[in-house]
């Protein structure tokens, strides 16, 4: 039971984690898309009359359809990066039998309808069965659901066939060869059953959205609550995927086309550069802008609020620290570096932190600010916010921030005094080890030289920390944190990983194990694989 258990965390971490290579290519191509659509469209050119110069409209053009590359693709991308991100070697067959299976199943599905008489083109038929064009083939848009029904099953199809041996006969066949094979033979079988299944599961699908859809803002308020409170462990990817691509964060009409998903629906908007209608301005509101409270004001003040908590000489120490998350998080949209130095030391907090972030959800909504995408960082605020024009209310953003730095700042300083909580600076000094104090050990001119790793960071320390090459049975990491399946987990040392410049240390259960590095961690762990024979 419990070996299931570790396992069914170490699967759904590890899919959470394949999700950020499209989202990050979405984030990309969104500003691409916002940026080309907003310095092309007639309210800025009429303002700035030199863009409708031939050349910055092309430019500004490419810019946009550049864009939609993300966007167009979406649910091939996810079925091609969930067994990327699963599997453990061959990653790019993996990610070869992804497409395989993806189109083998769309093209299954448009045998069976055609096969059964279906006219593609009834709008009875089309509204049933939900058949929209998908690579080319029509077939059911089962949207990103499909596509991660399709990585998972070829990733377990990989990792089951990867190895295959076939008879002398058919030997071509075999190994890594046959994996897309009876990928597209089990995804085609698989197809065949989703015009039974898909209708009624979908209208579930869509109960929920439109359930949420009636709690009103209430509903963006428990969803940037709920994204916070399941950061900790991870599993924060699959809410917000759930909410940003599928009926649950709102369907409806845009220029004419059906789209679901809450930030589809927002691009759409973007790209045929309509007035939004009130399905795409409700969808908006889980997206960008009910973050932006805590995320370029909130956390800043809670930073601010730890410097000023910190004792003295303590300060300079702790500076870097703490610009460095703000960074993080004004510029990238990346919270866990500020979050996590007080998470561990006040659990309340964050669980206080969390509820700030729903309120700001809830805040953005009821004044009508309109700016989507998916990161909540002054990026997106310029973009989609100040680029777009006034009618997104851009300009009561900096007032909210403001707003939640305050109630932060005071918040933080208040609690951390009050409860003498152990936040950065505001630890006992470490003592200075007795060797230290001694001079060096004897051997230490034959100990190999150590390399630090992007900066700061020693990754033969921090291996060592972990409990060595031993202890760890895989190794892998999301945008901020190793994500790591370990022997033993009591063999981490985590006050020794913070000393070495760890933000925090998640003990899940007796093997499945999170060490919270920062921006930095991709280098930090490349460097940590190369020292285990693990991918």
């Amino acid at each position: 039971m419990q070996k299931t258990k570790a396992a069914l965390w170490e699967f759904l971490q590890g899919l959470g984690k394949t999700f950020m290579l499209p989202v990050a290519l979405l984030a990309f191509c969104g500003i691409m898309l916002g940026i080309g659509s907003s310095l092309s469209s007639e309210a800025v050119t009429d303002g700035l009359p030199f863009l409708k110069a031939e050349g910055f409209h092309l430019v500004f053009t490419w810019m946009a359809n550049t864009g939609l590359v993300a966007f167009t693709f979406l649910p091939v991308l996810f079925a091609m990066a969930i067994p990327l991100g699963l599997a453990r070697e061959d990653k790019g067959v993996a990610a070869f039998s992804g497409f395989v299976g993806f189109a083998a199943m769309n093209l299954a599905v448009n045998f069976y309808l055609t096969a059964r008489g279906v006219d593609l083109e009834d709008e009875k038929a089309i509204e049933h069965y939900g058949i929209a064009d998908v690579l080319g083939v029509q077939s059911i848009d089962t949207g990103l659901l499909g596509a991660v029904a399709v990585g998972i099953v070829v990733s377990l199809l990989h990792q089951r066939f990867r190895t295959q041996r076939m008879p002398d006969a058919l030997a071509f066949f075999g190994g890594l060869r046959f994996v897309p094979i009876i990928s597209a033979l089990v995804l085609s079988v698989l197809g065949l059953l989703i015009p039974l299944v898909w209708p009624a599961f979908n209208g579930w699908i869509t109960a929920v959205g439109r359930g949420i859809g009636h709690t009103g803002v209430f509903g963006p308020f428990f969803f940037g609550m709920g994204e916070v409170l399941l950061r900790p462990i991870g599993l924060h990817h699959i809410l917000v995927a759930m909410f940003r691509f599928t009926d649950v964060g709102g369907s409806g009409a845009v220029c004419g086309d059906d789209v679901s998903g809450a930030l589809n629906m927002f691009y759409a908007h973007l790209d045929c550069a309509g007035a939004p209608n009130a399905a795409v301005t409700d969808a908006t509101h889980f997206l960008s802008q009910g973050k932006m409270a805590a995320y370029l004001g909130g956390l800043p003040g809670a930073a601010l609020a730890m410097y000023h908590c910190a004792n003295r000489r303590m300060r300079p120490e702790i500076k870097a620290l703490l610009v460095s998350g703000v960074v993080a998080c004004v510029v990238g949209g990346i919270t866990e570096p500020l979050e996590f130095l007080f998470l561990f030391v006040a659990p309340w907090l964050y669980a206080v932190h969390a509820v700030l972030v729903g309120l700001g959800f809830l805040t953005a909504a009821v004044l009508g600010v309109f700016i989507g995408n998916t990161d909540g960082n002054v990026i997106d605020w310029l973009v989609f916010g100040v680029l777009q024009g006034s009618s997104t209310k851009w300009y009561l953003v900096p007032v909210i921030a403001a707003v939640w730095f305050a109630v932060y700042y005071f918040l933080f300083r208040w609690a951390i005094r009050r409860f003498d909580l152990r936040t950065p600076g505001r630890d006992q000094e470490p003592e200075q080890d007795a060797g230290d104090e001694e001079g060096p050990a004897p051997d230490a001119e034959k100990a190999p030289a150590r390399e630090p790793v992007a900066g700061k960071y020693d990754a033969v320390a921090i291996l060592d920390a972990i409990g060595g090459a031993a202890n760890i049975r895989s190794l892998d990491n999301c945008i901020t944190r190793l994500r790591m399946t370990v022997e033993d987990a009591e063999l981490v040392d985590g006050a020794r990983l913070k000393k070495l410049g760890a933000v925090g240390v998640i003990k899940l259960d007796g093997h499945t194990v999170q060490v919270v590095i920062g921006p930095q961690v991709q280098s930090v762990k490349d460097a940590i694989a190369t020292m285990i024979p693990v991918g």
